[in-house]
Formats: C-alpha cells, structure tokens, sequence
C-alpha cells in the first residue's frame, strides 16, 4: 500500500487527531498505527502487544474492567476433588475392588446401580459400610457412588467401607486421625491362605497311620 507524501500527512493531522482522540479509551498497552490510502482516507488500526497479562478491549467496552478481569484470580477449588466436586478413592479387601466416589449429599449410598439396603440385606454390613461417617461425625451430609467386583459379601463390605474412609480423607485430611485411630485407614490384608500340596487343606494334614 503507498503511503502519502510528507506534506499529505501534515495536511491530515487535524483528521488523525480527532480520531486518535476517539481511540484514547483503548489500553495504554495498545500501539496505533495510520494507514493511508491512495485516495488519502487515514485508517486508524491498534495492535495489541505481545502481552498475555492486559487483553485488549472491545469496541464500548470500560477497558479497566478487561484490565481487571485479566489479573483476577481463579476462584479457590480443591485440586484433590474431581471436575465434578468429587472424592475418589479405591478400596481392597481380600479380592474384592471398591472403586468409590464421595460428593455433598443427604447420606445415600449406591452400590453397584443399586440402593445399599438392596444390595447388602443384612444390618450388619449396613452397619459397616456407614461406620467411617459415624467416627468423622458426619452421618448424612455425602452421598456415596461405588462400584465393586471381586469376592463374597464380606470382602466387598470391607472395600467399601475402606473406600469411603480414604474417599473422606481426600475431602477433607482433617478426618484422617479418627479415621486411623480406629483402624479405619488401614487395608486389611488377611486373606485366605493357599492350599498346600500334598495335605487336604492350607494346613490340615492326613490323619497320621502307624502301620
């Protein structure tokens, strides 16, 4: 593009004055440069810095707030929750998996697509699943959505209910003493003992013969 001669520009100045005036709102981070045609029409365009710390504001816009928006910091989250805003944790117990998901709530626990008192009939494994909130003092206030597999319906009771207690520390470490202090925190590693070869069981023998 051609760019007009000394004297044009010295003509023009009145005309790219009173549009630069018109531009002085925009960021001070912002660089003008005039454009001239060949018809002698002064074009007014800004060039953002290369800056990553001061956008540039749109046309009408209060530049202060873009400034403002731009130094704003994150709202706070816990980097240990999920995008969802919530705690997981795995639980083991003999050869049972407890994959365990914690999240605000009024208490209820769902355990494999179905409601606890369904899956585990009887009161005691209810019992032993509810037991970490009953120690952190915090009955009623997550809701609880596990998955397990492996094992009988003890080793899976026993996953979960370590699930949770790992699932509540990560929401908060403040419930890991109670936690531990109760010997909730701990994987139970007693599992059956293997078969031995040669004798009927892992440790019972034949019955000796004298002759």
């Amino acid at each position: 593009m051609p760019l007009c001669s000394t004297q044009n520009r010295l003509n023009m100045l009145p005309t790219v004055h009173s549009n630069v005036s018109k531009l002085s709102s925009i960021s001070r981070s912002t660089a003008l440069r005039v454009l001239v045609t060949n018809t002698g029409t002064a074009t007014m365009a800004c060039a953002r810095r290369f800056s990553t710390s001061t956008p540039l504001a749109a046309e009408g816009d209060d530049p202060s707030a873009a400034v403002n928006d731009a130094h704003a910091s994150p709202p706070p989250l816990n980097p240990r929750l999920d995008s969802l805003n919530r705690a997981y944790a795995t639980g083991r117990r003999k050869t049972s998996v407890a994959r365990v998901w914690l999240l605000a709530g009024d208490g209820r626990i769902v355990v494999n697509g179905k409601e606890v008192h369904e899956y585990f009939g009887r009161t005691a494994y209810r019992d032993k699943l509810i037991e970490p909130f009953v120690v952190t003092e915090s009955v009623g206030q997550f809701d609880v959505k596990c998955t397990v597999k492996g094992g009988g319906t003890t080793g899976q009771v026993g996953a979960i209910s370590l699930g949770i207690s790992r699932a509540l520390e990560v929401w908060d470490p403040a419930h890991r003493p109670p936690l531990a202090k109760e010997s909730l925190f701990t994987r139970d590693s007693r599992a059956v003992e293997s078969k031995k070869s040669g004798q009927p069981k892992a440790r019972k023998k034949d019955q000796w013969v004298k002759r």
